[in-house]
Parts: C-alpha cells; structure tokens; sequence
C-alpha cells in the first residue's frame, strides 16, 4: 500500500529525500480509498471471509517502537486462525535489509 513518491521532507515519509519534487503521496492518499481508521497512516487490516490483510505502509517507519509496528504486530498476533487460515501481509517494499546502500542502514533484522 501507499505510493512510492510519498518521499519529501516533513511528510512522514521514512526514507526523506527528494526524489518526487513534492508530490508527497497526495493523489495515491486521496484517489486510493483504504479502509484505514486514520488514513493519513495508509496502513491498515481487513478481514474478507477467511482471510485476513495486512497492509503495511512501507514509505512511513515501521521500526520497533513506531506507531506502525505497534499496528503490524497486533494484526499479525490478534487473527483467530481458526475462523481465519489465511493471514496475508502485504507491503510496496521490504521491510528488512541485505544492502550496504543508504537504505539499508536503515533497516532491520530484528523480527
């Protein structure tokens, strides 16, 4: 979920350069409805028969301690696998690192 060019300064975005000119995710957050609670976060879960979706926001910091790694967490742990076998998360980029490029300092390994 979200939208790669979310990547100006101030906008939330975890990786804070100026690659869109300003963009700053605006058309995908106004055109793309998700069914977030606070939809400037634009990560959110849903459920659909026996599954359910987790969507991660991977512009925005998803570290332990984070508002969002809070949400990941409690997705992923508060499914009842029997009413819900399939649990799928998704998300536009990883969310751990194997690079020695700028990004992958940024990362994580510890989960």
């Amino acid at each position: 979920s979200g939208n790669h060019e979310r990547d100006w300064p101030g906008t939330g975005s975890f990786y804070g350069n100026l690659d869109s000119g300003g963009e700053c995710g605006v058309p995908a957050q106004t055109v793309f409805y998700t069914p977030a609670e606070n939809r400037a976060n634009f990560w959110y879960a849903t459920d659909y028969g026996m599954f359910r979706f987790c969507i991660a926001h991977t512009e925005e910091d998803w570290r332990p301690g984070t508002e969002q790694y809070k949400f990941i967490e409690h997705c992923l742990s508060s499914v009842d696998r029997q009413k819900q076998p399939w649990l799928i998360f998704l998300a536009h980029r990883v969310l751990g690192y194997s690079s020695n490029s700028y990004y992958g300092f940024e990362g994580t390994f510890e989960e």
